[in-house]
């Protein structure tokens, strides 16, 4: 692969992590409550 002829197009990625029942959520669950990275307010 070239990367100066080469492009990747992420759309809507952050749901799989973020988003309960997304594919790497419970993956990354432990660390966003220890960061606390998405207070509900």
């Amino acid at each position: 692969m070239n990367p100066n002829t080469t492009a990747i197009v992420l759309i809507e990625f952050q749901n799989d992590f973020t988003s309960p029942g997304g594919s790497l959520h419970e993956a990354v669950r432990p660390v966003m409550e220890q960061t606390n990275m998405l207070p509900t307010p």
